[in-house]
């Protein structure tokens, strides 16, 4: 069985502060629906914020995780499966945007 990690949305904030599904840290009454798309295991977010990608607590643009990601693999170095398998997973969903588009 597969060990299930805590989760965080790009901005950064725990799933433990989400309210009914929704992240609501932005305040003044505005709120964001957690989908499972909009959601990052939090060891995946601490392995770019111990890296430099992003800074604790803000904003994780995919784009340029898989940038750094991808100039890291070109200098032939070492990339943690799990990381590995979200850059795989946001390509895969980057896929089927393209396909719906042409459509």
């Amino acid at each position: 069985m597969a060990k299930v990690y805590p989760k965080r949305n790009d901005c950064g904030v725990p799933e433990s502060q989400w309210i009914d599904g929704k992240c609501v840290a932005c305040g003044r009454g505005r709120y964001c629906d957690m989908r499972e798309k909009d959601t990052i295991e939090q060891r995946v977010y601490d392995w770019f914020v111990r890296r430099g990608v992003v800074s604790n607590g803000a904003m994780l643009y995919r784009s340029e995780a898989v940038r750094y990601v991808n100039r890291m693999k070109a200098a032939k170095a070492t990339v943690p499966k799990y990381i590995q398998r979200f850059i795989d997973t946001m390509d895969e969903q980057q896929k089927g945007k393209n396909n719906e588009k042409q459509k």
